[in-house]
């Protein structure tokens, strides 16, 4: 027996970036049945352009395993054979906003860059134009 999932999706066709659970695929164990359980969290989630609309979809987490059940030496305590679907919703909801940054936060960031730079390159210019001239003053106390 194999067990295949195809598709399971928790939101509208839409471009999104969450993936999809696309297949699951479980080949029968060496035993007389199975017991297949698929845990699946599901998180309510706005996606917000910087235009304004909003997607409603969810992010999800989805775990599975596989039990081989032996029927002749079944307990009490062993789960019956089939397959299992436990879904659980989340009590919060996640917004994703996306937005650009302005023009004059782009030319901020440049000036502060450019400002560290010629900084730098002060500090090093100082730096050089002290040891040339100690250099120039020892080499005078010689002559």
């Amino acid at each position: 027996m194999t067990l295949e999932i195809y598709n399971n999706s928790f939101q509208k066709k839409k471009k999104i970036p969450v993936p999809l659970i696309e297949s699951w695929s479980e080949e029968k164990l060496e035993s007389q049945s199975e017991h297949f359980q698929y845990d699946i969290h599901l998180i309510p989630t706005d996606f917000i352009n910087p235009f304004g609309s909003v997607i409603e979809s969810h992010q999800y987490s989805a775990t599975h395993f596989v039990k081989g059940l032996n029927v002749i030496q079944r307990h009490r305590d062993l789960p019956a054979p089939g397959i299992y679907f436990k879904y659980e919703f989340t009590a919060f909801r996640v917004r994703w906003v996306q937005s650009y940054k302005s023009f004059t936060h782009f030319v901020t960031n440049m000036c502060a860059i450019l400002g560290g730079v010629y900084a730098f390159f002060s500090m090093v210019d100082a730096a050089l134009y002290q040891v040339v001239l100690k250099k120039k003053r020892d080499a005078a106390m010689i002559l």
